[in-house]
């Protein structure tokens, strides 16, 4: 059903844009039933963070409105003092902050927890 749904969008979609050689690589290649299955479902569920653009895009937005405020096309060598100065310092402070607190706590600091909530 979703596949049949699919196709029929795509074919729209080149039959409106007068693709046809589109629409025939597209259907032989990966909207026949044997691709459909190999590609279709081989997707995620949620989309990780560190495979898209955003974080990328993310970045230079904090860059351009927080350190480059003023300065509207700055020269190559401001830019890249800024990138390692600012962010990248920022960048590994977060990086070293998150791996504390990765550290796993010794075997007799959960037990003394435990001993500690029975005697509150």
């Amino acid at each position: 059903q979703i596949h049949q749904a699919v196709v029929y969008q795509i074919y729209q979609f080149c039959r409106d844009k007068n693709l046809v050689f589109v629409w025939v690589y597209l259907y032989s290649n990966w909207y026949t039933s044997n691709e459909w299955n190999m590609w279709a479902r081989s997707t995620r569920d949620a989309i990780p963070s560190s495979k898209t653009t955003m974080m990328v895009e993310s970045h230079w937005r904090v860059l351009k409105r927080v350190d480059l405020l003023n300065h509207n096309r700055p020269r190559l060598d401001y830019l890249v003092f800024k990138i390692i100065s600012k962010t990248c310092a920022k960048k590994i402070r977060q990086f070293n902050e998150k791996l504390a607190r990765r550290v796993t706590a010794p075997s007799w600091e959960n037990d003394f927890r435990n001993e500690w909530a029975i005697l509150a």
